[in-house]
């Protein structure tokens, strides 16, 4: 094989590489984004339950509260 064709082929792989190394950033950056809104999604799970638990402690209240007023009522 000849230095030039030699030269040429070795800058085929540097190219390869690079394009390659471009692919797994890409491919990183993605799965940290995956990550991401994995634990969003958990943390939104969490917030929805409390928010939930919180609603019906309210309701519970609302009620005590208009059992105690029909109680004084009568």
């Amino acid at each position: 094989m000849s230095e030039v064709a030699a030269l040429y082929r070795l800058q085929e792989l540097e190219l390869n590489i690079i394009e390659r190394a471009k692919r797994i950033k890409a491919i990183n950056a993605q799965l940290e984004d995956d990550v991401a809104l994995r634990e969003a999604e958990a943390d939104d799970e969490e917030r929805q339950a409390a928010l939930e638990a919180a609603e019906a402690r309210v309701r519970d209240m609302e009620l005590e509260i208009a059992s105690a007023v029909d109680k004084r009522h009568s």
